[in-house]
Order: C-alpha cells, then structure tokens, then sequence
C-alpha cells in the first residue's frame, strides 16, 4: 500500500496568505507549522523577494500575481475569479482535503496604509487613488473567504481600521 492510499489519521494545516507583499506572513505561518500553499499580491515586484524569503527551505510556496478585485466597471482590471481557479487547483495538487480532516487558513493583510497615520499626510493623486481603491481591499476579500470556505480568517488589527 503506497502513502497516498493509507488513511491519514492526523489533519494538516494550510494556509494561502492574501497580500503577501515581500513575506513576512507566509514566514510566520511556516514557523507555526502550516504548510503555506500561496501568497498573492498585485505587485509583480514582490514575487522576487517573496520567493527568497519562503522558498530557502525547498517548500515550494507559490507566488501567484492577481489582482484580488473581482472585474467591476470600477476594478476593470479585477481577477479575483482567475485567483480563486488557480488557488482551488493549487489546494488540489497539494493534496488538501476537508473531508480527511484538513484546515485551510485564509490570512487577510490587505495594506494597511488608508486606516494608519501616514494616511492624513499629503499624498500625490495617484497614490491617494490608491489608498482610497485599497481601503476596499478587506471587503473585496469576502468574494474569496465565499469561494474557498476556510476554517479560518487570520486578518491583522490596525488602528484606525474600523473608523473607514
């Protein structure tokens, strides 16, 4: 009987980290024992430095480059649906199984810069567009939380956060 046929006996813990940025989350998680699936970002630019902070191990994290929106007049350029597919089939190929006991942790770590301090300070126009799009960012992930059904939502506390 090969590994894939024996019955597990223990549930396995994973996780995708939303916004994953350079690392810092999926790093954490990794330390705690989850096996980290995926982290997301809009920023292409982070995919370099995410892979080096997670990857030194061999674990084979996935950086997966969507933007978390779903496609809306006001986020043409929304792939929310496109995320949720690939994030889905990632679980799949991992092996991740509800039904034999395993849990799927979904951290939320939209950026935090419209709900801090350095909000009120005067910015460029693009970047107050910005600021202001990602403000949106922790309902738009309702749509995902809806789609991959997890056990769990690890989303962090910033001050100010509830004032938007």
């Amino acid at each position: 009987m090969n590994s894939l046929q024996t019955k597990r006996t223990k549930s396995r813990y994973f996780a995708i980290d939303l916004f994953c940025g350079a690392g810092g989350m999926t790093c954490g998680l990794i330390q705690a024992g989850y096996y980290v699936i995926a982290g997301v970002d809009k920023e292409n630019q982070c995919q370099q430095t995410y892979t080096q902070n997670v990857n030194s191990d061999g674990s084979g994290v996935k950086f997966l480059n969507f933007d978390l929106f779903p496609k809306s007049p006001e986020h043409p350029e929304g792939e929310q649906i496109l995320a949720i597919q690939a994030l889905k089939g990632l679980l799949e190929k991992r092996g991740f199984s509800a039904k034999n006991g395993d849990k799927l942790l979904l951290a939320v770590c939209a950026p935090c810069q419209p709900f801090t301090k350095i909000s009120q300070i005067e910015l460029t126009s693009k970047r107050a567009f910005e600021q202001g799009r990602d403000t949106n960012l922790l309902v738009a992930s309702l749509g995902l939380v809806q789609a991959l059904k997890p056990d769990a939502i690890f989303c962090e506390n910033v001050e100010g956060i509830l004032k938007k």
